[in-house]
């Protein structure tokens, strides 16, 4: 039994890490994805904003009555000191020559810009679209991309085309400010695997090429996207990286951190398990000798014990005293039996009772389905329908007699009986009052529940006790048959002792009605 102990022990302890080892890797993987997509969402709204802020010099107001004049100059001088990686801007006419332009440092435009009118820059804008370019180098070191926006002299109606050359090393700015952990840093490449922005900005100078990582590959060739993954940073150190994309610019933003950083966390968390394992295990080996001493005999008799009782011996006691929880258990054990005992008495009582209402509810449907025979058997006669009605009431709510009274006017109607109390010939008639149960049913529109009809006939219902005192009626139960709310008539049922209806009886009577 040690033995086995010790094995259960090391095999859960080492499944337990090795699961708590793939959840971490997996939860540090999804939290530096979390942040390499919000350094992508800084970076998409970096270059945004000098979009947005282009888009609002083209809305000067001299543009709409004037067009591009060189007034416009002053709209792109004003440019080029809110947004400063902008260092050249151009407006284009319709033709794409130039008519208004401002520029930091002219040996920044490359030399594509002579033909400006076939450039993909201006027909994008052209038709109404922004158009951001792809990064070019100037000097052979610092990286620049080509802005443009349609110039609208109302909504849908582009007159020109506003250009700007951006110098990217401001990026730089954004991306160093992104930490992660002690050593961690991000990077942006471009598809080609240009270098934009670094935190080692003489990787960017060199032109250092990040086409060969692997995590590049993953990037930009179409490669299954991990969340995270181990690989080699340009310089050949193991990092734990992370990218997201930015789709609009074609662009990767890259985070790494060192692995030995990354994995600290889980190396620490790790020791911690090993030394709680060992621990727990010295002392299920100390806790398995006393067990096989103190236990093992007591629960060798609880088990024969309810081996018995699971056989059915449910008058079996097991007698345990040991002082400690195996006693409470054999306790518990007796307790339950005595349970068990009880429940079969009361499942058998159940199972009657049960049994009863379905006998009660296969009458009901079985009187039911009779009276539709009758009513099917005689589609222009009512009396056998009123007859079967008033059998079926009084055999059904177990009432002595029934009988059914037709509104006529202002009296009652005697149109069907059943039972063996007398109550009078059929078509005898009685006037609708108050003072009597029937006629109070119909009055009140409610049904009428009387327990003991012989103490209450003299005060409640005077009419009718001549006929308490002649038949000897005590429980009686009345309820008036409405149609559109208007009584037509009433059913009534009797029982000649004091024996009330159940609720169950009063509504199939009401069912009747």
């Amino acid at each position: 039994s040690v033995l086995l102990i010790g094995s259960g022990l090391i095999t859960s302890g080492l499944v337990e890490i090795y699961f708590r080892y793939q959840e971490s890797i997996e939860h540090l993987g999804l939290l530096q994805q979390e942040v390499t997509a919000g350094a992508a969402f800084k970076i998409e709204r970096f270059i945004q904003e000098i979009q947005r802020t282009m888009k609002g010099a083209t809305r000067s107001r001299e543009i709409a009555p004037k067009g591009l004049t060189p007034e416009y100059r002053f709209e792109l001088e004003k440019l080029l000191l809110i947004e400063p990686s902008i260092t050249e801007a151009l407006a284009l006419a319709e033709d794409g020559t130039i008519r208004v332009q401002a520029s930091r440092l002219r040996t920044v435009l490359p030399e594509a810009k002579k033909d400006l009118a076939i450039s993909a820059a201006f027909q994008q804008a052209k038709q109404g679209k922004s158009y951001f370019g792809p990064v070019y180098f100037v000097r052979g070191s610092e990286p620049y991309m080509t802005i443009a926006v349609p110039i609208e002299r109302f909504a849908g109606d582009v007159t020109g085309v506003l250009q700007a050359e951006v110098n990217l090393k401001y990026i730089g700015d954004v991306v160093s400010n992104m930490k992660v952990g002690k050593a961690g840093y991000a990077y942006l490449v471009t598809r080609s695997g240009d270098l934009i922005a670094h935190p080692d900005i003489s990787l960017v100078l060199q032109r250092r090429s990040a086409a060969q990582l692997s995590q590049f590959k993953a990037a930009f060739k179409g490669l299954p996207k991990p969340k995270a993954e181990v690989a080699e940073n340009l310089q050949g150190t193991k990092v734990f990286t992370s990218y997201a994309l930015i789709p609009g610019l074609d662009w990767a933003v890259f985070i790494e951190r060192p692995v030995k950083e990354a994995y600290e966390p889980l190396y620490a968390s790790i020791l911690r398990t090993s030394s709680l394992l060992l621990v727990g295990l010295g002392m299920a080996l100390l806790a398995s000798l006393f067990v096989g001493r103190r236990v093992v005999r007591p629960l060798r008799t609880l088990r024969e014990g309810v081996e018995r009782i699971g056989s059915g011996d449910l008058h079996y006691r097991l007698e345990l005293k040991t002082g400690d929880e195996i006693e409470i258990l054999a306790e518990e054990f007796n307790k339950m039996t005595a349970q068990l005992q009880e429940s079969y008495a009361g499942l058998e009582r159940k199972v009657e009772e049960r049994t009863r209402e379905l006998t009660e509810s296969l009458e009901q449907q079985t009187a039911t389905g009779e009276i539709l025979r009758v009513i099917a058997g005689s589609p222009t006669d009512i009396q056998p329908v009123l007859d079967a009605v008033a059998e079926s009431a009084a055999r059904l709510c177990d009432a002595s007699g029934a009988v059914i009274h037709r509104v006529d006017g202002d009296v009652f109607r005697r149109v069907a009986v059943y039972g063996h109390l007398p109550t009078g010939p059929i078509g005898g008639e009685r006037p609708i009052e108050r003072s009597g149960l029937a006629g109070r049913a119909v009055i009140d529109r409610k049904t009428i529940h009387v327990h003991d009809f012989a103490t209450e006939v003299e005060t409640e219902y005077s009419s009718d006790m001549a006929i308490q005192q002649r038949f000897g009626t005590r429980t009686v139960l009345a309820t008036p048959l409405l149609r559109e709310g208007v009584p037509i008539g009433v059913i009534v049922i009797r029982r000649t002792e004091v024996r009330p209806f159940s609720d169950k009886q009063i509504a199939l009577l009401k069912t009747f009605a």
